[in-house]
C-alpha cells in the first residue's frame, strides 16, 4: 500500500432558517420595511485516509458542530414626483458562533427617462460569511478559525435598464467593488396577472 493514499469523506451541511418582513405606506411617496430572519445551520463531516504506511483509515477531520446566524435589514423608500426614487436602509448580521455583529449602510436611487428606461445607482457595504467548515476547523482540540470575520466589500452600482417588450427586459450594470468588476444581462419574464 505504499505511496497509495485512500480518501473517505461524508458531508452534510443542513440549515433551517425562517424570516418575517413588515412594509408601511405612509403615504403615495414614502414607504418604510423591515424585516429579519434567523438561520441555524449544523455541519457533519467526517474526512478519513490511509496514511503512507498504514492499512487502516484514520480521520483527518472529524467534524459535528453547529452554529446561529441572526439577520435584519430596515429600508425607507421615497418617490420624488413620478420620475425619481430613492432608497436608504441599513443590514445588520450577527453569527452567534464567535457574537461578530456587523451592520452594513446601502443606498441607491432611480431616475426613470421614459417609461422603458431608467438609469440606477447604488453604494453598500456587503459581507459574506466563510464556509461552514472552515469555522469548524480544529487544531489540538480548539477551533482555530473560530474569529474569522466576514469577507467585506463596497459595492458601487451603475446601472441602465431597457423594457424591449411585454415579454422580455434588459439590464446592464457594471458592477463595481473592492474586489471586482463584472456585468450581466438578464431577461425577465413578466408574473401571470
Amino acid at each position: 500500500m505504499r505511496g497509495k493514499r485512500r480518501l473517505d469523506l461524508d458531508y452534510s451541511l443542513i440549515r433551517a432558517s425562517f424570516g418575517y418582513r413588515v412594509d408601511h405606506k405612509f403615504n403615495t411617496r414614502n414607504q418604510f420595511s423591515i424585516g429579519a430572519s434567523g438561520e441555524k445551520m449544523r455541519l457533519d463531516m467526517r474526512n478519513q485516509r490511509i496514511k503512507d504506511g498504514d492499512t487502516e483509515l484514520s480521520d483527518m477531520v472529524n467534524i459535528t458542530n453547529g452554529a446561529w446566524l441572526g439577520k435584519g435589514w430596515m429600508n425607507w423608500q421615497h418617490r420624488a414626483g413620478k420620475d425619481f426614487t430613492f432608497n436608504a436602509g441599513v443590514y445588520g448580521q450577527y453569527f452567534g458562533l464567535n457574537g461578530q455583529f456587523l451592520a452594513e449602510p446601502r443606498v441607491n436611487m432611480k431616475y426613470d427617462l421614459s417609461k422603458r428606461q431608467s438609469i440606477n445607482m447604488g453604494l453598500g457595504m456587503h459581507s459574506q460569511l466563510q464556509q461552514m467548515e472552515v469555522y469548524f476547523n480544529e487544531t489540538a482540540g480548539s477551533l482555530t478559525n473560530k474569529e474569522l470575520s466576514p469577507t467585506r466589500a463596497l459595492h458601487a452600482v451603475l446601472g441602465y435598464d431597457l423594457l424591449l417588450g411585454n415579454a422580455c427586459a434588459s439590464k446592464r450594470r457594471p458592477i463595481t467593488s473592492s474586489s471586482a468588476t463584472r456585468r450581466w444581462k438578464e431577461c425577465l419574464r413578466p408574473s401571470a396577472s
